[in-house]
C-alpha cells in the first residue's frame, strides 16, 4: 500500500490526474452535453472503459480511481441525456405487453361455446352428383342482350 503511494507521489502528473480524478468523483460535475452525447453510446462506453484500463496499467492506485471516475462519468452521461429516465420510467414492451394481455381477457360467450360443441363438417361427402336437374324457364331472349 504504500508502495503505491510512493509511486504516485514520484510522478507529479500522476498526482495531479489521481486529484483530478477524486474532485469529479466526489463533487456532482455535470458532464457537457455534447460529451455526454459522444459517451452515452456503446462505442463511447467501450472507449472510457479502455481509457480506465490503461490507467489501470500505468499506477495501480491511479487505475482503481480511473475506473471508478470512468463508471461515475457514464452514469452521468446516461443522466444528462436522459437514457437512465428512459430506462426507469417507461415500460418495457415485455411489460406492455402484459398490461394489454391482461386488458384483453374476455369471457367465452355462448355463441362461442355453442360452436365448440357442434359436431365438425363432414368433408367427405361427395357433392358432384345432384339429385335434381335444374330447368331452365322462358328468358324471352334476354340471354341476347
Amino acid at each position: 500500500m504504500e508502495n503505491m503511494f510512493k509511486s504516485v507521489m514520484k510522478s507529479n502528473h500522476h498526482l495531479v490526474l489521481t486529484i483530478l480524478l477524486c474532485v469529479f468523483i466526489v463533487f456532482d460535475i455535470q458532464v457537457p452535453g455534447a460529451l455526454a452525447n459522444m459517451i452515452d453510446n456503446p462505442i463511447g462506453k467501450i472507449s472510457v472503459a479502455a481509457l480506465s484500463l490503461c490507467l489501470l496499467s500505468m499506477n495501480t492506485l491511479l487505475g482503481v480511481i480511473g475506473l471508478v471516475a470512468a463508471y461515475v462519468l457514464i452514469q452521468r452521461s446516461a443522466n444528462t441525456t436522459g437514457t437512465q429516465a428512459e430506462k426507469d420510467y417507461l415500460p418495457s414492451e415485455a411489460k406492455k405487453k402484459a398490461v394489454l394481455s391482461a386488458m384483453n381477457q374476455f369471457p367465452v360467450t355462448v355463441e362461442e361455446e355453442v360452436i365448440a360443441k357442434m359436431l365438425p363438417m363432414n368433408n367427405q361427402v361427395d357433392l358432384s352428383e345432384s339429385e335434381f336437374k335444374p330447368v331452365l324457364g322462358d328468358t324471352h331472349n334476354a340471354d341476347k342482350c
